[in-house]
């Protein structure tokens, strides 16, 4: 099959932790055939702008969240090479 799942995420309170992406990148595996993919799953990273308060819907951060994020991209990139930061 010639698909690819992109998956987008943004930064989030929960970052720097995988807990909101594993459990989806998991599901992938219920469709059937998906598998066989050739584009297979690439996993894209929301910019964002340091903001002194945060409003992550407008890609809004604090310095604190937006180091969480940094740190969240490396443990996403870690299991695999699909990942494309800074879109």
């Amino acid at each position: 099959m010639d698909l690819t799942v992109v998956l987008v995420t943004s930064p989030s309170w929960s970052d720097p932790s995988l807990g909101l992406i594993e459990p989806v990148i998991e599901s992938l595996s219920l469709v059937q055939g998906l598998e066989s993919c050739a584009g297979g799953v690439k996993i894209v990273l929301d910019g964002y702008k340091i903001h002194p308060t945060a409003q992550t819907k407008r890609g809004r951060v604090t310095q604190e969240m937006a180091e969480a994020y940094e740190v969240f991209s490396l443990h996403v990139a870690r299991p695999a090479d699909h990942v494309v930061a800074g879109l």
